[in-house]
C-alpha cells in the first residue's frame, strides 16, 4: 500500500476570480493552455523554472559551437519565435529539451505540494520478490508527463510544422521515463535491512540534455503528406522517396537545414560569431577557423591574482592561501 497520495486528474474547482485575472494577463497562453491555469495556476511559475533550466542546459551542450543557444527565451520558446522559426535540427533539440525539463520540474513540485491535486508518484515493483519493498514519496513521473503534453502540445496537429513539434515533444518525455532512477534506504538497519523504502525520481537534466545530444547528431530531415497529414522520413537516393513513420520513432524530426550563424540576423534570432570566444589549439568545434567561420581572431593576454597553494592550518580549521599571477589568454573572432 502507497504512503503517497495519488494524482486525481478528474479534480476540478471553480476558479476565483484572482485566478482569472492572472491568467489573462498572462498574454502569451492560448485558449488551451489559459483553461489550464484557471484550475492549476501555480504550474505557470514551475513550467517557467522548466524553461529557464531548458536553456541553460541547452547553452551549455552548444557552448564550443556557433550557435550557442543565444539569445533565446522562455517567450521566444512558446510564441516559437527566433531561431524556432527556422524549424531546423536546432528547434527540434529545443523542443524536446524543454519538453523534457519541463515534465521534470512539474513530476519534482508533486512531491513539495507546490501543485494542488497531485501527490507523491507510485514505484513500480519490478517482481514478486519486491513485496517488502515500501512505497516512498517519488517524483509523481506520470503527472509530469501528463501536464506538460496537455500544456506543450499543439491540440491540432494538421500542419507540419505543429506535427514535428509535437512528435520532438514526446521524444524528449520518453526520455525521461527511459531514464527514471529508483532509490532506496533501509527502513531499518536492526533487520539487516530486509525492508527498503524506494521511490522514483527523475533523472537529472544533464542527463537528459546529454541523451538528447545524441539524437540531435544523427536527426532525421522530414517531409510532410498533405494527403493523410502524417510526417515521412525524407530519404536520397536517386530521387525523394518516402518512408514508413516507425522510422521517426525515437528520433528528432526536422525539415529544413541549419543556418550557418555566421553572421547576425535579427529576423530569427541569429547573432552572429564577432566577439566570441574561440579556442586556437582545439581541434574540435570551439577551434577559430570554425567559431569565426574563416574570419580573422585576436588573442589578448592578461595577468591576473588567483588563489593558490592553499593548505590547513592549525589550530582546525583554517585555509590559507597564497597569491599568484597567472597568466590568461583569450581568443575571440574579429
Amino acid at each position: 500500500m502507497s504512503h503517497c497520495q495519488k494524482q486525481n486528474r478528474s479534480v476540478k474547482t471553480r476558479p476565483s476570480s484572482d485566478t482569472k485575472v492572472y491568467c489573462r494577463g498572462i498574454k502569451w497562453l492560448d485558449k488551451n493552455q489559459r483553461k489550464l491555469c484557471y484550475h492549476f495556476p501555480e504550474m505557470i511559475e514551475i513550467i517557467g523554472e522548466g524553461v529557464k533550466h531548458a536553456l541553460k542546459e541547452c547553452r551549455k551542450q552548444f557552448s564550443s559551437h556557433r550557435w550557442n543557444c543565444s539569445p533565446l527565451d522562455w517567450e521566444q520558446v512558446f510564441s516559437e519565435g527566433g531561431i524556432l522559426r527556422k524549424r531546423s535540427r536546432e528547434t527540434a533539440f529545443v523542443q524536446a529539451l524543454t519538453a523534457a525539463s519541463v515534465m521534470m520540474e512539474i513530476a519534482k513540485a508533486c512531491v513539495t505540494q507546490k501543485i494542488k491535486y497531485c501527490g507523491c508518484g507510485a514505484l513500480r515493483r519490478r517482481n514478486r520478490n519486491e513485496l517488502s519493498i515500501l512505497d516512498g514519496c517519488g517524483d509523481n513521473i506520470n503527472f509530469g508527463a501528463y501536464l506538460a503534453a496537455n500544456f506543450m502540445d499543439p491540440k491540432r496537429t494538421k500542419t507540419h510544422p505543429k506535427k514535428t513539434k509535437r512528435h520532438n515533444q514526446i521524444v524528449g518525455r520518453k526520455i525521461v521515463r527511459q531514464n527514471t532512477q529508483r532509490k532506496c534506504d533501509c527502513h531499518s538497519y536492526l533487520t539487516g535491512c530486509r525492508h527498503k523504502i524506494c521511490r522514483r525520481v527523475v533523472p537529472s537534466l544533464e542527463k537528459v540534455g546529454d541523451e538528447i545530444w545524441k539524437l540531435y547528431l544523427h536527426p532525421i530531415r522530414s517531409r510532410w503528406n498533405k494527403t493523410n497529414r502524417r510526417l515521412y522520413k525524407k530519404v536520397r537516393i536517386s530521387r525523394k522517396i518516402t518512408a514508413s513513420t516507425k522510422h521517426l520513432q525515437g528520433k528528432l524530426v526536422y525539415f529544413k537545414k541549419s543556418e550557418n550563424f555566421c553572421e547576425p540576423n535579427d529576423s530569427v534570432g541569429i547573432v552572429g560569431t564577432v566577439g566570441r570566444a574561440c579556442n586556437r589549439t582545439s581541434n574540435g568545434h570551439d577551434d577559430c577557423t570554425t567559431i569565426c567561420c574563416g574570419r580573422p581572431y585576436k588573442t589578448s593576454v592578461s595577468v591576473e591574482i588567483v588563489k593558490c597553494n592553499c593548505r590547513f592550518e592549525w589550530p582546525c580549521c583554517k585555509i590559507k592561501c597564497d597569491r599568484c599571477k597567472q597568466t590568461r589568454v583569450v581568443d575571440t573572432c574579429r
